[in-house]
C-alpha cells in the first residue's frame, strides 16, 4: 500500500512539472505574439477594403452585364460558366485519383509521406507523376539504407585482455576465494 501511495505521488508530482512547463511555454508563447501599431492596422484594414471593394465591383459588373444580355446570350453565358466550372472539377477529380493511385504505390514500397510532400509529388499529367513518385522511392529507400549501414557501423567489441600466461585452470586454482571470484569476473570470456 505503501508503495502505491509513492507511485501516485510520483506521478502526481511528474504531472504537476509537465503542467508548470507547459505553463510557461505557453507564457512564453503570448509574450512572443506579433502586436500591431495603429499605421500598420490602419494599413490592413486599408488593403482589406480595398480587396472587398474590388469583389463587389467585379459581381456588380458581372450582374450589370447579365442585365443587358438578351435571353440567349444569358443562356450561352451560364452554359460557358458552367463548362468552365465542369473542367475544373474534372482536373480536381483527376488530381484526386492520381493523389490516390500515387499513395497505392508509396504504400505498396512501405513509404508513408506527409499531405504536403505527396501534393508536391502528383502534377496533372499520369506519367510524370508515376515518374516522381518512382523516383522518390528510389531516393528514400537509397537513403534510408545510407543512414541505417551508418548507423550500424560502429567499433567491434573486443574481448576483454587476460593478463599472460592466466588460464581457467589458474584461475580455480586460486585459494583465497575473493580474488578468486574478482579473476572469474575480469575473464568472463575463459568460462564461457
Amino acid at each position: 500500500m505503501e508503495e502505491e501511495n509513492k507511485v501516485v505521488d510520483t506521478t502526481v508530482e511528474e504531472t504537476e512539472t509537465q503542467a508548470e512547463e507547459v505553463k510557461k511555454e505557453a507564457t512564453k508563447e503570448v509574450k512572443q505574439e506579433k502586436t500591431f501599431s495603429r499605421d500598420e492596422l490602419a494599413k490592413i484594414m486599408a488593403a482589406e477594403k480595398e480587396k472587398w471593394k474590388a469583389e463587389l465591383e467585379a459581381e456588380k459588373t458581372q450582374a450589370e452585364k447579365l442585365a443587358k444580355m438578351n435571353a440567349e446570350e444569358k443562356i450561352a453565358f451560364e452554359r460557358d460558366q458552367l463548362k468552365a466550372e465542369l473542367e475544373t472539377l474534372r482536373a480536381e477529380k483527376a488530381k484526386a485519383d492520381m493523389t490516390k493511385t500515387a499513395r497505392g504505390m508509396l504504400a505498396d514500397a512501405n513509404v508513408n509521406i506527409s499531405e504536403d510532400l505527396l501534393a508536391a509529388l502528383v502534377t496533372e499529367e499520369a506519367e510524370v507523376t508515376k515518374t516522381n513518385v518512382d523516383s522518390f522511392i528510389k531516393s528514400f529507400k537509397d537513403e534510408v539504407d545510407k543512414a541505417v549501414k551508418e548507423a550500424l557501423k560502429g567499433k567491434v567489441a573486443k574481448k576483454p585482455a587476460t593478463p599472460a600466461g592466466l588460464t581457467k585452470e589458474a584461475i580455480l586454482a586460486v585459494k583465497d576465494r575473493s580474488e578468486r571470484l574478482r579473476l572469474i569476473a575480469e575473464n568472463q570470456g575463459l568460462f564461457n
